[in-house]
């Protein structure tokens, strides 16, 4: 659960993600998504697909086409705001789960792969 610190950071994103949730209800799926994409990102939805079409309807990186809502999130720098690809929930869970950090996200790899060769080894 997101603490105090968390909530001070993102005051504005927050506000503005509620007060768009509040007005969704009023409008089209399609509406919705539009005003969502350009209110948060500062794309259209023409953009969205052409990223979409980019990465052939799939995450960006497990190549996954499982989409557990609606459409993929949408990565961003959280420094400069800059799009980086379309993810799916897990995926995007992921990486913000290791603080968009390479090293961590090597250091996992290392520790997945240390740990597989030791549990092939007990296997036999």
């Amino acid at each position: 659960m997101p603490n105090a610190a968390f909530y001070k950071k993102h005051r504005e994103r927050l506000l503005l993600e509620s007060k768009l949730r509040k007005n969704w209800r009023k409008k089209t799926p399609e509406q919705n998504f539009s005003t969502y994409l350009k209110s948060l990102y500062g794309i259209t939805t023409e953009r969205y697909n052409d990223i979409l079409n980019s990465q052939n309807g799939k995450c960006a990186i497990c190549k996954g086409d499982e989409v557990h809502r609606r459409h993929l999130s949408v990565d961003h720098c959280h420094e400069t705001g800059q799009i980086r690809g379309l993810l799916c929930v897990r995926c995007n869970a992921a990486i913000g789960h290791f603080k968009d950090d390479s090293k961590i996200l090597k250091h996992a790899i290392e520790y997945l792969e240390e740990w597989y060769d030791v549990g092939l080894a007990f296997s036999k």
